[in-house]
């Protein structure tokens, strides 16, 4: 999974963790069928940066396998897209208490290699496309990507969020 997909797999776990119902943006977005407030979650903006040196951060022992590993790092700089979705008969204010609530869930806690840097939020309007209203925000974070490469074989696997059980 990319750097950018594993950001918006974990804003939506925090999410549905929180008791919202969340997505991905571009995936399911059959919005008309839900009876409550839906949260998509998409990518507006990255930048991935090293962490170190060409993406070196040391060696670290590894007391599975006995031997010394190496640990590569990189940073992405993301601004995620949050929209919230709601039918027209919970009206306005639903959308207003949903991203209050999304703005809770986040600013609670990510996994330790994603922070919170701002979030902000639109106005709420109507969406004529879905026929919902719809209040569209961003969250600008930094995530922490770590990897690490054998010493014998130097295969280096793949970068994954910081703080992510695999």
């Amino acid at each position: 999974m990319t750097a950018a997909g594993q950001v918006r797999a974990e804003i939506v776990n925090r999410l549905k963790a929180a008791g919202l119902d969340a997505l991905e943006a571009y995936g399911e977005e059959r919005f008309r069928e839900r009876s409550e407030s839906v949260v998509a979650v998409g990518a507006k903006q990255t930048e991935l940066t090293h962490a170190g040196l060409m993406d070196y951060l040391g060696e670290r022992y590894d007391a599975e396998s006995g031997r010394a590993v190496e640990v590569y790092g990189r940073r992405l700089k993301m601004a995620a897209s949050l929209e919230v979705y709601a039918p027209r008969r919970k009206g306005a204010r639903e959308c207003e208490r949903t991203a209050e609530a999304v703005s809770e869930a986040l600013l609670d806690g990510l996994a330790d290699g994603l922070t919170l840097d701002e979030l902000c939020w639109e106005r709420t309007e109507w969406d004529e496309e879905y026929g919902m209203f719809v209040r569209r925000g961003t969250a600008r974070c930094t995530a922490y990507f770590v990897a690490t490469a054998d010493e014998e074989s130097a295969v280096l696997t793949d970068f994954i969020l910081k703080g992510v059980m695999q």
